[in-house]
């Protein structure tokens, strides 16, 4: 996908992507440069997220990066409001961020569950509260989206119990979400 194949109308928009310091965020995060966006990187990875975003910038597109724990509430409450303030309400989030470790179904542990819950779907919820907010503010609608997973559709390994159930989580998030901020635009 090239940046003109992106729908036009990003120039002067800003947008999120978590998880942009690599790989399918990565490739995410340039789409939404080259079409015209200002695009923040929110990234675990402060010193990955940095890296990628220089090298963006001197490819001449508009990329920022922040460190984010998607896991952390208050952080994200904390980041989402500097972003707002700084740069306006986001037209654009992607939910990308990730985690995908395996496990064993009979070995799963509690706590893995629980890890993979945080950041997978938890994680999602909290930022697109905390940015769909701004955006309902701003009321000039947006979009969100959320990266779930071809293992929804039974692309399944063994060891993905835990990772699969999260992202079945982030789906039905992006239903009851669609549904409830329809109206917003």
């Amino acid at each position: 996908m090239t940046g003109n194949s992106v729908a036009s109308g990003l120039e002067g928009r800003v947008a999120i992507v978590t998880g942009g310091a690599s790989g399918i965020g990565a490739g995410i995060t340039r789409v939404l440069a080259t079409a015209g966006a200002t695009v923040v990187i929110l990234d675990v990875n402060a010193e990955g997220a940095k890296h990628e975003a220089a090298a963006f910038r001197e490819a001449g597109l508009n990329i920022r990066a922040m460190a984010l724990d998607v896991s952390d509430e208050a952080a994200i409450i904390a980041t989402c409001a500097e972003i707002e303030s700084t740069l306006g309400a986001p037209w654009v989030l992607v939910n990308n961020a990730g985690l995908q470790d395996r496990e064993p179904f009979l070995e799963g542990t509690a706590e893995e569950w629980e890890r993979m819950q945080s950041v997978n779907a938890r994680g999602p919820f909290l930022v697109t509260r905390e940015l769909a907010r701004s955006m309902v503010r701003r009321g000039e609608g947006g979009r969100i989206v959320n990266i779930a997973s071809a293992a929804l559709r039974g692309s399944l390994v063994r060891g993905l119990v835990a990772y699969t159930a999260s992202k079945g989580a982030l789906l039905g998030l992006s239903s009851a979400t669609a549904f409830e901020l329809a109206r917003e635009g």
